[in-house]
């Protein structure tokens, strides 16, 4: 009987650490600190008033809807005074975009004070222009508390320009490191890191005119030493914490993100769905737009997504540009900036991109309104592809930094009209780097007349029951990200039947129940889909019949043979419709390998009473005997155990029927069963309602993987003696078979483990994870907290890669112990 599905691994201490977030002013509409640690600014305008303050000027700030604005009058805005400590354990950042004004370079602007303390000549950060001058300052000025002593300010060199740029000053220990645009600019050490500040846009003494000129956006103020991938985040995303998933619009019928990561999109304008044959690369509609400055499709964030350049990311997309000679071409990127964009253009060779650093790739493709398909992938290491209709067409190296919010326009539109004429289809972006062959097949799919990949394996699971098995769960509680389950799950076949109706097949979706809700084949085959999704020409398919209020000793009796001679009516049925479904799929994928790899069982309320309760056992046993005779010798069966919850039920007969489900597994080497305590119900106290649906036909996902490794894993000797079986310890390690499944290690091989290891620098508040991986399972790693004895998720589940993968734990406690915990995708 198997009883976690999770494996757990791994004990480490971390040093000192810190807290997080002290301020964030993203200066949308007014001064206050948008964190909620209520670190309020005031402004004081104390030249012309009305001159400096919020400005919501397209192109005047980075992220949200404004941008601080200074002019060169000495405003500034006061905020509570704070000092940071120096010492080993000091640590601090401040992170900031800033653009400085027209004229506002060279000799002219010695100082631009960021930020700082306005009473003292020390204690600031400041964008300074004194080249050639007395001090000869050029770039970034951090300064602690000393206007002479070497050890407490740093000089770092950057372009001197009117453009916006991110910076972060990150302080750890004694070294100060300044990153630009998400990049290392540079790193002094053995410093006395103290700082003090009070003031955004001015500081040192009031007499001095080295006020910020320009405008100012998005100040982030930690209490904490950012990593570089937290700095590289932040300017990404404008989060420390923020990653960006990938998205897929296909435009049938919605601005929907069809990936199910639920980066959805909002028209503006003329952008319609247009169900023109001409202009659909595949699916139902493809998106159309009329060049218009306000025809173009949003994306759902309040921010731009957005990759470093030493980030890999690859954008493919379908385009048939209708008027050719008018540069209206814009495919995607930032809305009104000048940088971040891909362009379809008659002035230069035919396709330009302009990174976040203002770098331009010229690549040139066919200036025509011929529906091409067309994909960008950036390696992370300075190197962008483009590829032609699948082929690999030309490879041009430079700053491949990248951002976007909107799809058909990029640009400002005040004079210079760029937006999309045209239609554009199947829009995918990733936050990997696509090879040759990934590109390659992604056309052929997407292509027009093309036809579903090349099936050669269809793996089936048989669902069946009574009415939970049917399910009487609400689809509306269903989630939409990461993955919409309320939509169609288009890589898994779904054969069904319901009381009264006909055998169908479709696509596995919620809503196919006698009530139109749905029960545990929704999270059943997105955990199959998931876990064979990595082994090429295999497909997942599930035939489920079920009907509410039917028993096992009349309405699915086994007869015990492969024939239908002494079966119930209801099992009579279910035979029909796997029958039929068979047939349907050998149709569908007629070079395919059809394999029956288990059966999913949810039943057994109807016999919690007086007259059957006795014999389920016996009754089971022979359906279970008559399932393999029919559907093969070794077919995996797998039990969802009545909840002693469902109060709806005889209590005694309940706990009778619920001992025999578990007697019927303790008997049979290939039998599962689990438990479904603490499982939600709805108000009738014997319905499961939507979220124990999900956790159902996940444990029936998770049993039925264990038990089709098992087969393959252990002899039939093996499996018939016990050896196999989940909470078994085959090669004597301490790690039990079921472990030893999670962690995709060898059962028969005390040597063969799962292992994690840690590591910290010396004077660091970064722990380091490392641990192997398999494309085949989750991992996450969870940290103990000791006064409540319970533990927090640290690194969220994920996908493996199939490498070693490091994570950089932070926090704040002196030790810590930690798990990296292992599961089904």
């Amino acid at each position: 009987m198997k009883k976690n599905l999770t494996l757990i691994l791994g004990a480490f201490l971390t040093l000192p650490a810190s807290a997080g977030v002290y301020a964030h002013y993203s200066f949308d509409t007014d001064y206050t600190d948008s964190s909620g640690n209520t670190n309020n600014g005031t402004l004081t305008d104390v030249g012309t008033v009305g001159n400096s303050g919020i400005t919501t000027t397209p192109g005047a700030f980075k992220f949200g809807g404004g941008a601080m604005n200074f002019s060169p009058e000495k405003d500034y805005i006061a905020i509570p005074s704070k000092t940071f400590s120096s010492g080993a354990a000091a640590a601090y950042s401040f992170a900031f975009w800033a653009k400085k004004a027209p004229g506002d370079t060279g000799e002219a602007a010695q100082f631009d004070m960021v930020v700082g303390q306005r009473a003292t000549n020390t204690f600031f950060i400041s964008l300074t222009n004194n080249t050639g001058g007395s001090t000869n300052r050029y770039g970034l000025l951090w300064r602690s508390n000393s206007t002479t002593a070497a050890d407490r300010q740093g000089i770092f060199t950057t372009t001197d320009d009117t453009a916006w740029h991110h910076y972060a000053v990150v302080a750890s220990g004694t070294t100060v490191t300044l990153y630009v645009d998400g990049v290392s600019a540079g790193t002094v050490t053995g410093k006395q890191v103290g700082f003090t500040f009070d003031t955004i846009g001015e500081a040192y003494l009031a007499a001095n005119d080295f006020d910020f000129n320009g405008q100012i956006d998005e100040m982030w103020i930690f209490d904490e030493a950012l990593t570089e991938a937290k700095v590289t985040s932040l300017y990404n995303n404008n989060d420390p914490n923020s990653t960006f998933s990938g998205l897929h619009q296909s435009y049938n019928g919605n601005f929907s993100d069809s990936s199910g990561a639920g980066h959805n999109g909002t028209a503006a304008g003329g952008a319609a769905i247009t169900t023109d044959p001409a202009a659909i690369a595949s699916g139902s509609g493809a998106l159309a737009l009329d060049g218009e400055d306000g025809s173009y499709v949003s994306l759902t964030t309040g921010n731009p997504y957005g990759y470093g350049a030493t980030n890999p990311w690859s954008v493919g997309w379908w385009a048939r540009r209708q008027d050719i000679g008018t540069d209206k071409g814009m495919v995607l990127g930032v809305a009104g900036t000048t940088t971040d964009f891909i362009w379809m253009n008659d002035t230069f060779t035919g396709l330009r991109f302009r990174s976040s650093a203002n770098t331009n790739f010229e690549f040139t493709i066919p200036k025509d309104t011929d529906l091409r398909h067309y994909a960008l992938v950036a390696d992370g290491a300075g190197n962008l592809k483009l590829y032609l209709n699948g082929q690999f067409s030309e490879q041009i190296s430079g700053n491949t930094s990248f951002a976007f919010d909107t799809i058909g326009k990029a640009y400002p539109t005040s004079s210079l009209h760029y937006n999309f004429k045209g239609s554009l289809d199947e829009v995918h972006i990733y936050n990997s780097r696509l090879s040759d062959i990934q590109v390659q097949t992604l056309y052929d799919s997407e292509k027009p007349g093309s036809t579903t990949p090349a099936i050669t394996k269809l793996r089936v699971y048989l669902l069946g029951g009574q009415s939970n098995a049917d399910g009487r769960a609400d689809p509306s509680a269903l989630p939409t990200a990461p993955v919409n389950l309320q939509a169609p799950q288009a890589d898994v076949d779904f054969v069904y039947k319901v009381e009264g109706g006909t055998v169908t097949r479709t696509t596995l979706r919620p809503g196919l129940t006698e009530t139109s809700q749905f029960g545990p084949e929704v999270t059943l085959g997105r955990t199959l889909a998931n876990q064979w999704s990595g082994v090429a020409g295999t497909r997942v398919a599930i035939i489920k019949y079920a009907n509410g209020g039917t028993t096992q000793a009349v309405d699915w009796k086994g007869g015990g043979t492969a024939t239908t001679t002494g079966d119930g009516p209801e099992y009579t049925t279910f035979q029909q419709t796997v029958t039929q479904g068979l047939a349907m799929l050998a149709s569908a994928y007629p070079g395919a390998t059809i394999k029956l790899e288990g059966m999913a069982w949810l039943q057994g309320e109807s016999d919690a009473v007086a007259s059957y309760a006795s014999g389920y056992q016996s009754n089971l046993t022979t359906f279970i005997t008559d399932i393999r005779a029919t559907y093969g010798a070794e077919l995996p069966f797998i039990i969802c155990r009545l909840s002693s919850g469902q109060t709806n039920l005889n209590a005694t007969y309940l706990s009778q029927v619920r001992a025999a489900q578990d007697a019927v597994a303790t008997a049979d080497r290939r039998t599962g069963i689990f438990s479904t305590e603490g499982f939600g119900l709805n108000g009738d106290d014997l319905h499961f309602n939507a979220s124990a649906q999900q956790k159902i036909g996940s444990e029936f996902g998770d049993e039925a993987v264990y038990y089709q490794w098992m087969s393959q894993t252990f002899t039939a000797t093996e499996i018939n003696n016990g050896v196999a079986e989940p909470d078994e310890d085959a090669d004597g390690d301490g790690q039990s078979n079921h472990r030893e499944f999670l962690s995709t290690t060898d059962p028969h091989s005390g040597t063969s483990a799962f292992r994690a290891t840690s590591s910290t620098a010396s004077g660091s508040n970064t722990l380091q994870i490392s641990y192997a991986t398999t494309t085949t399972r989750t991992y996450s790693v969870e940290h103990l907290v000791e006064a409540g004895m319970t533990w927090e998720t640290i690194v969220p589940a994920e996908v493996g890669t199939g490498g070693v993968v490091t994570k950089d734990i932070t926090k704040t406690a002196a030790r810590g112990i930690y798990r990296v915990r292992c599961g089904m995708p």
